[in-house]
């Protein structure tokens, strides 16, 4: 599980910011819900989030050398960057697919790939690619374009207007041949 963070900048530098745990049950909650669940009298000490301690920095005085402050002074503007929730669920989802993949006997024997919702693939493939695709589905992402379908890459952001050539497309970067010729005189 990722430890959320929030990132803020000065204009010139992004800072990561931790943002503090919440109960995955308290997520839809507004902050002030929030905070009237986790002091409630019902509560018990397995039910609130754990703190993270705080480290004390060296003393410059004591000779060690002072490391810079990880958030803006307090005079500079801070802007929020939000990444949506969803955003980092898909970046997760094709961090366990791309794991499946490299471990996959069909990859290293440049055998046809497998196909999503099929015995064996990660479930979290049906969240980026509709079942019965290519597993290489997951790796793009699909808009329209003036009511016509385009398939998006999310690595690089090369565009296919047709499945199978964004399908192509995957498997070229992979380097993933199941259609290669097997006759040695080419």
């Amino acid at each position: 599980m990722f430890n959320p963070v929030q990132l803020v900048t000065d204009g010139n530098t992004f800072y990561e910011v931790p943002l503090p745990l919440v109960p995955p049950s308290e997520f839809g909650l507004s902050p002030v819900e929030r905070n009237q669940a986790l002091t409630s009298p019902m509560e018990t000490e397995s039910d609130v989030p754990p703190q993270i301690p705080a480290t004390p920095m060296p003393s410059a005085a004591a000779g060690a050398a002072t490391l810079p402050d990880p958030l803006p002074p307090p005079s500079t503007t801070i802007t929020t960057v939000v990444r949506s929730k969803k955003a980092l669920l898909d970046e997760a989802a094709r961090m366990e697919i791309e794991a499946y993949i490299r471990a996959s006997d069909w990859f290293e024997l440049h055998a046809m790939e497998s196909r999503v919702a099929q015995q064996g693939v990660p479930a979290c493939a049906s969240q980026l690619a509709q079942p019965g695709q290519s597993i290489w589905a997951c790796f793009f992402k699909r808009i329209r374009r003036k009511g016509a379908p385009v398939f998006k890459c999310v690595a690089c952001g090369h565009e296919s207007d047709k499945l199978h050539r964004a399908v192509s497309h995957q498997r070229a970067k992979w380097v993933h041949k199941p259609y290669a010729c097997t006759d040695s005189g080419w």
